[in-house]
């Protein structure tokens, strides 16, 4: 395993473990709610066909919010170890 693989191992381990957390939230108790009163509507307004496609549509959506969740997550890390670096540097540098 290379250096970056285990780098990016790495933030998953990290993503997964922040994600566990926010799920012990209340925050997350009432966004399910809204997922779940959601998912109840379109069981009661569109028909099956059109049912289908908004599940598809909803699971793109999730999809690629996972996936921007992923990289803002990961940009946050760097943004630290940027921080870290730099902050020093200019107290040094007076």
């Amino acid at each position: 395993m290379t250096i970056h693989e285990k780098i990016d191992l790495f933030f998953d381990e990290l993503l997964d473990g922040a994600v566990e957390k926010y799920r012990k939230t209340r925050r997350y108790e009432l966004a399910k709610e809204k997922m779940n009163q959601m998912d109840s509507e379109c069981e009661s307004v569109f028909r099956e066909d059109e049912r289908d496609f908004a599940e598809k549509c909803f699971e793109t959506i999730l999809e690629v919010s996972g996936y921007q969740e992923e990289f803002v997550y990961r940009q946050g890390i760097l943004d630290c170890v940027v921080i870290l670096i730099l902050i020093p540097k200019q107290y040094i540098d007076k």
